[in-house]
């Protein structure tokens, strides 16, 4: 059960991601960006793909897998607009 409600707020948590992406590709303008901020939490994110395999929690790692994804979209849309102005 912990490992469905843990995965549960992975898949959320993507979901708010690719808000974010489809906001910006509509505004494309990047505004308040920290790069630390996203490159921490990639980085917490790939640990996510060793830990939760280690743990057998199934869910949590495909609910990680699309945060990750979300996550390197978005980054690319910030860097690519960014550099645009």
């Amino acid at each position: 059960m912990n490992d469905f409600i843990n995965g549960m707020f992975g898949f959320t948590a993507g979901v708010i991601i690719w808000l974010n992406i489809i906001k910006l590709s509509r505004d494309k303008v990047v505004r308040g960006y920290q790069p630390s901020v996203i490159f921490f939490f990639v980085l917490w994110d790939i640990w996510f793909l060793y830990y939760y395999p280690s743990l057998d929690q199934w869910v949590s790692f495909l609910g990680a897998i699309s945060v990750i994804i979300a996550n390197i979209v978005w980054l690319f849309l910030v860097i690519y607009y960014r550099d645009k102005k």
